[in-house]
């Protein structure tokens, strides 16, 4: 993959990261996904479980359990594991589109979720699974700001299965990496790959 003046080049385009050229060669190859790390997933959960979320928010506020994080939600209703597990029990891909198109409409979320659309999110529940979602949700849940960084890059999907990928360039894994891979992301048998982006071509064409 081609880099020019610390933006990275596939197929053409101009990229101003390494995980969004990753994303472009993925999606080349017939994957659907996103760049943004675990945030893809939370905001999938999110989408699943709005009306939830809205019915328990401490301000009465749906604008709040929009734009509030969803692992600050989490731990401010931690005893309620059990109600967002039902929650996640009763979506359905309409409903995840219909609160997307609603979430998505802020530009504060959007800042967050790069790059999402309705379309990626019902992808990434298709692959995934409802039990999957939950087995993933459970060890969340149980320390969401210990697991709300360190995912990788890419979540993606393809022939119905779910992708996990981690774009290098030439830093290492680090700590917060190692608690998603070997407490999520192995436990639960989750495919997950490295990609190294090595530069053809620095400087100007």
């Amino acid at each position: 993959m081609k880099r020019e003046d610390g933006k990275w080049i596939h197929q053409g385009i101009l990229y101003s990261n390494p995980e969004r050229a990753a994303l472009s060669f993925y999606e080349s190859q017939g994957y659907i996904g996103a760049y943004c790390e675990g945030r893809a997933l939370f905001l999938l959960y999110k989408t699943m479980m709005l009306g939830f979320l809205y019915s328990i928010n401490t301000f009465n506020d749906r604008n709040d359990a929009i734009r509030r994080y969803f692992e600050a939600q989490c731990s401010i209703h931690s005893d309620k594991e059990e109600q967002f597990i039902q929650a996640l029990e009763w979506a359905n891909e309409i409903l995840i589109v219909n609160n997307f198109n609603e979430i998505y409409e802020d530009d504060f979320v959007r800042s967050v979720h790069p790059g999402l659309t309705g379309e990626i999110l019902v992808e990434i529940f298709r692959a995934s699974g409802k039990e999957m979602l939950t087995d993933i949700f459970k060890i969340f849940f149980s320390d969401p700001y210990k697991y709300r960084s360190g995912w990788p890059d890419l979540t993606l999907a393809k022939d119905n299965k779910l992708y996990f990928v981690e774009v290098k360039t030439t830093d290492a894994l680090h700590e917060a990496q190692f608690n998603v891979i070997n407490e999520i992301i192995k436990p639960l048998e989750l495919s997950f790959s490295v990609t190294m982006l090595v530069p053809e071509f620095e400087g100007r064409q």
